[in-house]
């Protein structure tokens, strides 16, 4: 059995009957029982990673914060992370831009902060942009 089974139940609750919804579902080789409907699985929105680059950005301008480890306890993550995560904004600011403007999801996915890590290597703008624009030439190919 996989997925969710819906089983309409009737319990006696103190003085008086209830009816209520319970499901069955199985995860892991094993079987869960919930009460109620069961949870709706929503499809996965990924978001660009200079949009959270962006937003540890604007922490910066606060007053209260004046390093990266600050903004690492603020956010609950190692002060690495947030050294990872903000080494984008060293991106050709051309590839910023485009970046900032996929909508399709697709393309989000496939600019992923591990993706764009190696274009950090490249220090000269113009090689960056080159070699970013193979990897969109990649994404349009395996549309």
């Amino acid at each position: 059995m996989t997925g969710s089974a819906y089983v309409p139940f009737t319990a006696k609750i103190l003085h008086g009957w209830q009816e209520f919804n319970i499901y069955q579902e199985i995860r892991n080789r094993r079987l869960f029982i919930g009460i109620g409907m069961p949870p709706v699985n929503l499809p996965r929105i990924y978001e660009s990673p200079l949009m959270e680059t962006r937003r540890y950005e604007n922490l910066f301008k606060d007053p209260l914060v004046k390093t990266q480890s600050d903004i690492a306890r603020e956010m609950g993550i190692t002060r690495a992370r947030v050294s990872q995560i903000t080494a984008l904004l060293k991106l050709a600011s051309e590839i910023q831009r485009e970046i900032l403007t996929f909508q399709d999801q697709e393309s989000i996915r496939f600019f992923s902060e591990r993706r764009l890590r190696p274009l950090l290597n490249i220090k000269k703008p113009s090689i960056q942009i080159q070699e970013f624009n193979k990897m969109k030439e990649h994404l349009l190919k395996n549309k």
